[in-house]
């Protein structure tokens, strides 16, 4: 059986035999193991009830015999399978992992974790070899449970849920503006959300209060260098980008991403000087409003040619980087300053 991880919250209580989670969201995939976790906790030797089954170094038969001893003085036991993504799975260790899996006692749970991107979605129930073959052998008589990334609008509602049992009062645009700021990584939302609930205690959370206490993410940070180039800023711009530790093919790619900025500046400065509105050019180049007023602000000194000038030199140094001709620092350095002294 195969499930989402929302079809998990009200299944999770009942859920026994094999269990594999798998996907891009680490965060729910560590609060469902701990739910799992806790069914054993509370047993009076709970490390006799939830053991460890190392896949690298122990065998199916291993885990067999593990999964086949009774709890003790409680109904259920866990067994957690570690080091299976080290391990390369043939289609007859998938099929004794199968034969295992459909035979468990109802007291046991084997829960299985597999991290990042470790599961080709293509190949999945096709190989029978493999994590993919894992996947299969789970899915005949266990559960498979996958964590896409949450969509941002459950992750707003999460951000709510959060501010509300902190009795904490928040602007409206609080919850849009820290997923913008900050990304979708629930684990790095948590921490952030941490530092607003201390810095903020006993007052209403602004928005203001995301750009003095949060970290940004890498692409709101490529945002902030465009900022510094247009404000003819180019040590900041040039500290920020540092701070990022990019290598050369990583610089190549932030050079696409900061034309691509300059880019969306000239959309948008070209929309409202033609008498749009700001949510209207929203909707025509399909970016949020807050993006196009952070747009149009970094844009406010800066006319058309400036802007087109800004994107050649970007480009020209996207491709000298990607030619490997000459010392990444001073092509960069060298492009921000030309930006920066253009016009002057």
């Amino acid at each position: 059986m195969s499930i989402t991880h929302d079809e998990l919250k009200t299944r999770i209580g009942s859920l026994h035999g094999a269990v594999l989670f798998y996907g891009s969201e680490e965060y729910l995939k560590d609060y469902y193991s701990g739910v799992l976790r806790k069914r054993v906790e509370s047993s009076p030797l709970p490390e006799f009830n939830h053991t460890f089954f190392n896949a690298a170094a122990e065998s199916v038969n291993d885990l067999e015999e593990a999964a086949f001893s009774l709890p003790y003085m409680w109904e259920t036991k866990l067994i957690e399978v570690n080091e299976i993504q080290n391990v390369k799975l043939s289609e007859d260790d998938c099929e004794g992992y199968a034969r295992v899996f459909a035979d468990l006692p109802e007291y046991v749970t084997v829960l299985i974790v597999l991290r990042g991107g470790a599961v080709e979605e293509k190949e999945l129930g096709k190989k029978k070899s493999g994590l993919e073959g894992l996947v299969r052998a789970v899915e005949k008589t266990g559960t498979v449970v996958s964590f896409d990334a949450e969509k941002p609008e459950k992750l707003r509602a999460w951000i709510t849920k959060h501010f509300d049992a902190q009795g904490l009062k928040f602007d409206p645009a609080v919850p849009r503006e820290l997923l913008a700021y900050c990304g979708t990584d629930m684990y790095v939302l948590r921490s952030e959300l941490e530092k607003l609930s201390v810095a903020c205690g006993g007052r209403t959370v602004k928005t203001a209060d995301i750009y003095k206490y949060c970290c940004g993410n890498v692409t709101y940070k490529y945002y902030d260098i465009v900022d510094a180039l247009a404000r003819r800023d180019m040590l900041s711009a040039k500290r920020i980008l540092d701070s990022l530790d990019l290598s050369r093919t990583e610089l190549t790619a932030a050079m696409g991403t900061i034309a691509k900025s300059y880019s969306e500046m000239l959309l948008v400065k070209t929309g409202l000087e033609s008498g749009r509105s700001e949510s209207e050019v929203a909707s025509d180049l399909k970016m949020p409003v807050w993006r196009v007023k952070k747009t149009a602000a970094s844009a406010a000194g800066s006319d058309k040619r400036r802007i087109a000038y800004a994107i050649a030199r970007i480009s020209d140094a996207d491709n000298k980087l990607k030619s490997f001709s000459g010392n990444p620092d001073r092509i960069i350095e060298n492009a921000f300053y030309r930006i920066c002294a253009y016009g002057k």
